[in-house]
């Protein structure tokens, strides 16, 4: 059992072979040896719940915590090989609801604020494209450079991060917002789910 790391209820967590990250609603932030059952470290990143963890490696000599914060906008990177924070950097003017990372070493982050940007790891972890949204992202999904979000307005739009342009919008929930999205993994079908309570699988090419 993990216990210790936290003051308060754990909002978010990575998983990566023996190593957790757990992130807790006061914005801190613990990393675990799950087979020794035993906190490594803890650090305080953010001001309030931590909204999302993820562990990125480029499976050389990239070794990366990445997190965002709910309240404060604020993307946070932590290098494990160093074991120093690299980037605390406010990225966006809401709260951060999407955030995942890909092999091509880019951290891709949508808000409240209705944009998404793309962050280059190799290039001192820069803005390298900002896309507007038709309003607040709610959740969004990833593959290489083809990114879909889920919008407060019940649209679902697609973006080729490379050009950070709009491919595509389809309104997938017509009582509220799109909660989550996720590609599948053949690459050619999305599915969405939102307020309207009914799952809607997309096809594209």
């Amino acid at each position: 059992m993990l216990s210790g790391g936290h003051k308060s209820p754990v909002t978010e967590f990575a998983l990566a072979n023996s190593l957790c990250v757990s992130a807790g609603r006061e914005g801190s932030m613990a990393i675990w040896d799950i087979n020794r059952e035993k906190c490594i470290t803890k650090f305080q990143h953010h001001q309030g719940q931590v909204a999302n963890v993820r562990l990125h490696t480029d499976g050389l000599n990239t070794n990366l915590i990445i997190s965002s914060g709910i309240n404060d906008g604020i993307v946070n990177v932590y290098d494990m090989k160093s074991n120093k924070k690299v980037m605390g950097n406010v990225l966006h003017g809401g709260a951060i609801n999407f955030l995942k990372s890909n092999q091509s070493n880019i951290i891709v982050t949508g808000s409240a604020d209705k944009t998404i940007k793309t962050l280059d790891i190799m290039k001192n972890l820069s803005v390298i494209q900002m896309m507007k949204t038709s309003d607040s992202v709610f959740c969004g999904d990833l593959i290489n450079n083809f990114c879909a979000v889920g919008c407060a307005d019940g649209n679902l739009l697609a973006y080729n991060l490379d050009t950070g342009k709009c491919l595509y919008g389809y309104g997938v929930d017509n009582k509220g917002s799109s909660k989550c999205v996720k590609i599948l993994e053949d690459k050619k079908r999305i599915i969405s789910a939102g307020d309207c309570a009914k799952g809607i699988q997309l096809l594209y090419n």
